[in-house]
């Protein structure tokens, strides 16, 4: 009995100091004129996006956000962004579109992938090999992905009929990966 006591009691002070330090909540982004945020991503602790319709991002762990200046100008709308490196990152966009930059997001490139659904969700499990969700309900596949760091992709089909919508995509490596979403 002495043992279990003595497991339970770490265990007990750790989830205390772990719900202590979620208690107070700072506004870090106010979005006055965007009415929701889709995905932050960070790639370091420094450097993060946060994508709602137009995209925002930090270079100081989130004390101060920036709009993306062109977003005025240029299509790139999205609900999903994720960068590889400080240069290169991509945007989940409509109709099939994939922006992809190598500049840091100063310069936006729509790829067009075989899909003609909004892509929804994106995950990299490295620089070559990605995967996008499609928000799909009548086409034969239910994900698109790429070999060649997001410059072609390919359709895959998840279910044997598309009678779901994938919401989420978490991959181990380039073979093992998961998905979830709706029926």
């Amino acid at each position: 009995m002495k043992h279990k006591f003595l497991f339970l009691l770490p265990l007990i002070f750790t989830c205390s100091i772990s719900y202590a330090q979620y208690e107070i909540w700072e506004t870090q982004l106010d979005i006055e004129y965007f009415t929701h945020l889709d995905r932050i991503y960070f790639l370091d602790e420094n450097n993060g996006w946060a994508i709602g319709g137009p995209y925002f991002y930090t270079e100081d762990g989130g004390v101060n956000w920036y709009l993306d200046p062109n977003w005025w100008f240029f299509d790139h709308y999205g609900s999903d962004i994720v960068f590889m490196n400080q240069d290169t990152g991509f945007i989940a966009g409509g109709n099939g579109i994939i922006h992809k930059t190598t500049d840091g997001g100063q310069n936006w490139v729509p790829i067009q992938t075989p899909a003609t659904q909004n892509v929804f969700r994106l995950f990299f499990v490295d620089k070559n090999n990605g995967w996008g969700a499609l928000y799909n309900q009548s086409d034969d596949y239910q994900l698109i992905h790429t070999t060649d760091g997001g410059n072609n992709w390919a359709t895959q089909q998840v279910f044997a009929i598309n009678t779901s919508g994938i919401e989420c995509l978490y991959f181990l490596n380039d073979s093992i990966g998961f998905a979830g979403g709706v029926l």
